[in-house]
C-alpha cells in the first residue's frame, strides 16, 4: 500500500502548506509544502504515532497538533525556527484538538481530565503553562471556536440528550446560549471561511515568512 496525503492546511502567508503523510499502517507524519517551488519538508518522523491536522501559529513560526504516542494522546508544538518539538500536555488523559487564540497568547484545546472523565475545553499558554479548565467538568463539550481573545463558541450537551450552541465569556467564565432549543447543535462557524492571506475586503495580507 503506497502513502497517502490529507489534512492540508494553509500557512498564514500562503506561502506554504501543512499536510499529513500517512504511511501503510495509516500512521500520519506532518509535512510541508512551499507553493512558489513546490519544495517539501518533513517536520515530524514517528513512523508508530499518529499526528493530526497541524493549527499554524498567527506569526507562522510554530505548529500545533496532538499525537497519539504511547496510546495517549497529548498536545505538541513544533518551532520551525529552531526545528524543536515541544510537549505542552503530558497526562493519562485524552488532549486533543488544539486551537490558537487569535493573538497567539492562549491555546484551547479539549481534555477528558476531571472527576467525569468526559470532555471539557482547556486553555494553556503557548508554553503549556496555565493549564486550566473554563468548563463545569459535567456537561460535556465540543466544537470550540475562537472569536477574539476574550470570547469563544462552543457546544455543549445538556442532560445527554441534547446539544447546545454556546458563547463563552473567558474573563467572566460564563456561559450563554445562543441556541436553546431541543435538538443538536454543532460545528459553529461565526464567519465565511476567507482564502488564506486575504481580509475580508479579498486584499492580502502580509505575514512573517519563516523561511525566506
Amino acid at each position: 500500500m503506497s502513502s497517502s496525503h490529507d489534512s492540508p492546511g494553509w500557512s498564514p502567508d500562503s506561502q506554504w502548506l501543512a499536510y499529513r503523510k500517512l504511511n501503510k499502517d495509516a500512521k500520519g507524519d506532518t509535512w510541508l509544502v512551499r507553493l512558489a517551488d513546490g519544495q517539501h519538508r518533513q517536520v515530524t518522523n514517528n513512523p508508530k504515532h499518529e499526528d493530526s491536522k497541524v493549527q499554524w501559529s498567527p506569526d507562522g513560526r510554530s505548529l500545533l497538533y496532538d499525537s497519539r504516542r504511547n496510546k495517549e494522546f497529548n498536545i505538541y508544538r513544533f518551532d520551525l525556527q529552531t526545528d524543536q518539538e515541544h510537549k505542552l500536555t503530558d497526562l493519562p488523559s485524552s488532549d486533543i484538538g488544539p486551537i490558537w487564540s487569535s493573538d497567539g497568547a492562549l491555546i484551547s484545546f479539549l481534555s477528558t481530565r476531571g472527576p467525569h472523565g468526559r470532555t471539557q475545553l482547556y486553555l494553556m499558554k503557548e508554553d503549556g503553562s496555565d493549564q486550566h479548565s473554563i468548563t463545569d467538568g459535567v456537561n460535556q463539550v465540543d466544537d470550540p471556536v475562537w472569536l477574539d481573545e476574550n470570547s469563544m463558541l462552543m457546544v455543549s450537551w445538556r442532560g445527554n440528550r441534547f446539544s447546545n450552541l454556546y458563547l463563552v465569556d473567558l474573563k467572566t467564565r460564563t456561559w450563554r446560549p445562543l441556541a436553546p432549543v431541543d435538538g443538536y447543535q454543532s460545528q459553529p462557524l461565526p464567519e465565511p471561511v476567507l482564502l488564506p492571506g486575504t481580509d475580508r475586503g479579498g486584499n492580502h495580507q502580509e505575514s512573517a515568512n519563516v523561511w525566506k
